[in-house]
């Protein structure tokens, strides 16, 4: 598993489990916000986690999300 997905009430959370998981956050995301990213404090929407979860199968890595986020 690359990358896992949680969600907490409404929102989402992304948390990188390997090293391709972490390198792909980082390529996607601005390095101001790595610390959030990384800390579990960045959520994000249904739609706009359903597109990061899109993109992140696409390029091929493994994502653990729960039922909620739907492609």
């Amino acid at each position: 598993m690359d990358l896992s997905i949680e969600q907490v009430e409404s929102v989402f959370s992304i948390r990188a489990v390997s090293v391709l998981g972490l390198f792909w956050l980082q390529a996607h995301f601005p390095a101001e916000e790595w610390d959030d990213l990384l800390g579990g404090r960045a959520v994000f929407s249904q739609p706009c986690m359903a597109a990061l979860l899109s993109d992140a199968c696409g390029a091929g890595l493994d994502v653990e999300s729960p039922a909620g986020v739907r492609l």
